[in-house]
């Protein structure tokens, strides 16, 4: 899954009247390159000579806990979350952001225990603060954190609930948080669709798809097209997954019982598309041709068995006709799967079809992309 880009990092320190102590800058120049670890190692002296009786204590407190969980270091995260709960410093502050900080104290105690307990006060924090408006970081991370371990705890119930409560607060953030959003969606649409197999979410996946793919037109920032065109790719292996597994499975016998089968929508695939390098000048048109590899061996999944898996991969192909630099692009329902299809991208061959003239037409070409579709038993 697509890490969160913070270009809207709630980070108080740059605009808090603190006092001229050391390491402040450093822990603002390295919050400002995301680099939590080195921000980490400076909180302790500026915290140690603080002044706790000051009103911005509170915030300052918050945070540090912040940046101590994005460094990894959960116990002195939860050692700031403590004083932000401690009588005096409620007593003494004017908490600005009372459901954002009520959601970061859930995400630490769930980072040190994530227990079922911890996760339903994280679910129940957050709820409360979606309810509110506004946008902050605490809150953005603490909903990715939570549809990501219901995701891969394989409860389909939750992880739907999670990730569309976080699908409605990225929204909020527009183009900053596209990414997450587009995650969050389409988290959302198969949680519901593996458990019940309902076609509502097969329509929603393609709505999804061809969201992105507009939204990918008209973004000004490469670096994000690039990231979107990926997530697109994913989105794309679930459409044809379910479609894949419709085509199996409606009509037949067997335990799945599918009352319905599903109308196959288009897929808007746009003129942005990834590529890894320039196509070497050959007016040559491609020749008709035939592919041959060898067949992936995949691992078995008991959560996803009779599912249908998707690979979606792109590799380059030379004047022989021979596979190079396969890249995985997306693979559903796991990750795991796309190392398989990987193993035998040598063994990828295309062939001029018997009549072509491989003088006149080539075989070469870059950046192929190859869907794999295959049953998980």
């Amino acid at each position: 899954m697509i890490s969160p880009i913070y270009r809207h990092l709630a980070v108080l320190l740059l605009t808090l009247p603190l006092p001229c102590l050391a390491g402040v800058q450093e822990l603002n120049d390295a919050i400002g390159r995301n680099d939590y670890a080195a921000a980490a190692a400076e909180t302790e002296a500026i915290w140690r000579n603080y002044d706790k009786g000051r009103p911005d204590a509170f915030r300052i407190a918050r945070e540090f806990a912040f940046v101590h969980y994005m460094a990894g270091d959960v116990q002195t995260a939860r050692d700031y979350t403590r004083y932000l709960t401690g009588k005096n410093a409620l007593e003494m502050s004017d908490d600005d952001l009372p459901g954002a900080t009520g959601a970061l104290v859930a995400l630490v105690n769930f980072g040190t225990k994530p227990s079922k307990r911890h996760r339903g006060e994280l679910f129940r924090a957050l709820r409360k603060r979606v309810a509110q408006p506004g946008y902050d970081a605490y809150t953005e991370k603490a909903l990715q954190v939570l549809y990501l371990h219901d995701w891969e705890k394989g409860d389909w119930h939750k992880a739907a609930e999670s990730s569309a409560l976080a699908s409605r607060f990225f929204s909020r953030a527009g183009d900053a948080a596209v990414s997450l959003e587009t995650e969050a969606r389409m988290i959302s649409s198969v949680s519901r669709f593996l458990p019940t197999r309902t076609t509502e979410a097969y329509y929603e996946l393609v709505e999804l798809h061809n969201f992105v793919t507009e939204d990918i037109a008209h973004l000004d920032d490469p670096g994000l097209q690039v990231q979107l065109l990926k997530q697109r790719w994913t989105v794309f292996a679930w459409v044809r997954a379910i479609e894949a597994f419709y085509r199996t499975y409606y009509g037949k016998p067997g335990g799945y019982r599918l009352t319905e089968d599903i109308d196959p929508r288009p897929l808007e695939m746009g003129r942005y598309k990834i590529m890894r390098s320039p196509e070497p000048e050959d007016s040559r048109p491609l020749c008709q041709m035939d592919f041959e590899y060898d067949a992936p061996h995949y691992p078995g999944l008991r959560l996803y068995e009779g599912f249908v898996g998707v690979v979606i991969l792109m590799v380059d192909f030379d004047e022989e006709g021979r596979a190079h630099n396969g890249e995985i692009l997306a693979s559903v329902p796991v990750p795991s799967f796309g190392k398989s299809v990987l193993a035998v991208v040598e063994s990828m061959h295309r062939i001029a079809k018997p009549g072509e003239d491989v003088g006149k037409c080539r075989v070469s070409e870059r950046d192929v992309v190859i869907p794999i579709t295959f049953e998980i038993i």
